[in-house]
């Protein structure tokens, strides 16, 4: 038992650590943020579309494809970086992209966030401010 406990290397355990860390949010966290672009992309595609139309569902579908296409900037930066320094991302081992994986996510979020942003502007930023008061004066029932 006690020659297991002597060949424990801290070290190398914190090296392989930091390797897999940095693997993780250059490279898998890259390919992350680029598939979000694709869905930024299709949003502002068909933001454009409705928005030509007049159609009252293109501003929630533009201010979802902003907020998102935001998050992607900040996520791919490390992966960028990696690239412009090393002209390559870091090895991930066994990793595997997953792109259905990557897109479903995608989706799941801008649906909610496109849910919230058409709720804020319908029904929130919509109203009148003394609409607002008396919505909010009006006792719970």
């Amino acid at each position: 038992m006690e020659d297991s406990l002597n060949k424990f290397d801290f070290q190398a355990t914190l090296n392989s650590v930091q390797q897999a860390l940095y693997s993780v949010v250059c490279h898998i966290v890259f390919d992350f943020a680029m598939h979000g672009f694709i869905i930024v992309l299709v949003l502002c595609v068909c933001g454009f579309i409705l928005k030509q139309k007049q159609h009252r569902f293109s501003r929630p579908l533009l201010n979802v494809a902003r907020r998102i296409g935001i998050t992607c900037v900040i996520l791919c930066t490390p992966g960028l970086a990696c690239l412009a320094i090393c002209k390559t991302l870091p090895a991930t081992g066994v990793y595997t992209g997953a792109s259905l994986g990557f897109i479903v996510f995608w989706t799941m979020v801008t649906i909610y966030l496109c849910a919230e942003e058409m709720n804020y502007q319908w029904f929130i930023k919509g109203r009148k401010p003394d609409e607002l008061e008396e919505a909010t004066d009006s006792p719970a029932v």
